[in-house]
């Protein structure tokens, strides 16, 4: 799956400019510094060094474009999909893997790209993990997918309704996970079975499937229905298998917890790709 991101930069020029200004050929052929330029700080070593830099400097950028994309199209996706089957998605959550590994496809990349251009022109790879982790947009999420989507989540439930953070970010999910939750008590009946027929249509050919659907009223404070055995019953297959205990643990990843009493409505796929 792939999405376009609203930039386009030339990357080669950066590493031409830089080579033109010490007197290099860009392509096969180089021509030394001379021993004025190496002197004044022009080496070929030095322009390698900063041709690095220019290139994790716009992996950083692309990125923190990428992440926000994924993360933008995931919060759109999950609003429309509760509007259109009544529910009030002010204060919900909703997290669909799809967009992680959409946007991780697309990171992967731009890393590719910056290899092949520093090894075109000489220069040392990027250390695209150093990058990630001491990135200047840390304060909004950082440049990872799960960095991201926590650090809009929790500032968009400003008002506490339910908070948390990622025990791990770096944790991938489960292919074809789709966890959400909302303060919203369904009885069992009306229109929001179309969740589950919106959400399976797009999983025709996945190996195997689980779809659950949790609702109950007057829930004390505290995580998700999924972890209280008085919710389901406890002979219920779904628990046993690689599948669910997938799932389970990443949703436990969330670590989030409801800091009120009150409604709750859950649903929560998983599945193997065929």
């Amino acid at each position: 799956m792939f999405y376009e991101i609203g930039v386009c930069v030339d990357t080669p020029y950066i590493v031409n400019d830089i080579a033109d200004d010490c007197g290099y050929t860009t392509g096969t052929e180089r021509k030394e510094c001379g021993a004025e330029e190496a002197k004044a700080g022009g080496s070929y070593s030095y322009l390698k060094q900063f041709a690095t830099s220019r290139l994790a400097g716009l992996y950083e950028l692309f990125s923190r474009a990428n992440t926000r994309l994924a993360r933008n199209q995931n919060y759109l996706e999950g609003r429309e999909l509760m509007e259109n089957n009544g529910m009030n998605p002010s204060g919900s959550c909703y997290y669909n893997a799809d967009w992680y590994y959409a946007c991780e496809e697309m990171q992967e990349l731009f890393r590719e790209t910056a290899n092949e251009l520093a090894d075109e022109y000489g220069a040392e790879h990027v250390d695209f993990k150093y990058v990630e982790e001491n990135t200047r947009f840390t304060l909004d999420g950082g440049i990872t997918y799960n960095g991201v989507w926590e650090a809009s989540k929790w500032q968009i439930n400003a008002d506490g309704i339910f908070t948390g953070s990622f025990i791990d970010r770096n944790m991938a999910p489960p292919k074809g996970f789709v966890y959400c939750s909302t303060g919203y008590y369904w009885s069992g009946k009306g229109d929001l079975e179309g969740i589950r027929d919106q959400i399976l249509s797009k999983r025709k050919n996945y190996s195997s499937r689980m779809y659950l659907m949790m609702s109950a009223g007057n829930v004390p404070a505290g995580s998700s229905l999924f972890f209280g055995p008085k919710y389901y019953d406890n002979s219920d297959s779904w628990q046993q298998g690689d599948t669910s205990k997938a799932a389970i643990a990443f949703l436990k990843n969330f670590g989030m917890r409801w800091n009120f009493d009150g409604s709750r409505f859950e649903f929560m796929f998983a599945g193997g790709a065929a």
